[in-house]
């Protein structure tokens, strides 16, 4: 069999993906399954790194707000990391989603449902799966309820989902961490000495006043 192949950049991404424009059914079901698996590591960065942030958060607060008062700076009634809680906000935002990928959202959370709900389970994991799931359909995200599903060991019909579209989800989510890592905050934690956290702080003071 011939393969005709195709060559896409998704959001001005360097890395350029190769797409089997005509495939056989199992090698494009095992495409599929590598970009599924890349998601779920990238999902699994997003924790690491959004917990991290939450962590140390307090901390930073804190010492802004000592720098504030040592320079004579008034405190912010916002909180300074607004814009950047923003940003996650709006990538929360409700998915456009036409007649057929809705039914195919409410099928798939009936069948979590099932299995996470907390009047059926008292598993902490299940029930955070359920909470997940409850945004995520609320959402209109069916990428997400999807990976909760093949996490339950859910069958579902991968070739539901085009390919482009999962190429664009990984590059999203690829973006959303470069974000998070060249947030202040990221920067501050990572800092090797004093020194640098100073410097960062002083310089988000100077971008936030």
């Amino acid at each position: 069999m011939y393969f005709i192949y195709k060559y896409i950049k998704i959001l001005n991404i360097s890395q350029t993906y190769l797409i089997f424009i005509d495939m056989s059914d199992k090698l494009k079901e095992l495409e599929i399954k590598k970009l599924f698996k890349e998601y779920d590591f990238l999902l699994v960065e997003d924790d690491y790194k959004k917990e991290l942030i939450d962590i140390n958060k307090g901390e930073f607060l804190k010492k802004i707000n000592e720098k504030r008062n040592e320079l004579g700076i008034p405190p912010k009634i916002d909180s300074p990391l607004t814009k950047e809680e923003k940003e996650v906000k709006k990538e929360e935002k409700k998915i456009e989603v036409n007649r057929e990928t809705k039914k195919k959202i409410k099928d798939l959370y009936r069948k979590i449902v099932k299995i996470t709900h907390p009047d059926k389970t008292n598993s902490e994991k299940l029930v955070n799966l359920y909470i997940k799931a409850k945004k995520y359909y609320e959402q209109n995200n069916l990428l997400e309820l999807y990976m909760i599903c093949i996490d339950l060991n859910i069958i579902i019909d991968l070739s539901d989902f085009k390919m482009e579209e999962l190429i664009k989800s990984v590059e999203k989510k690829r973006v959303e961490l470069e974000n998070i890592e060249s947030s202040y905050l990221w920067l501050w934690v990572h800092s090797n000495t004093e020194e640098e956290k100073e410097k960062i702080i002083n310089l988000f003071i100077e971008q936030n006043s």
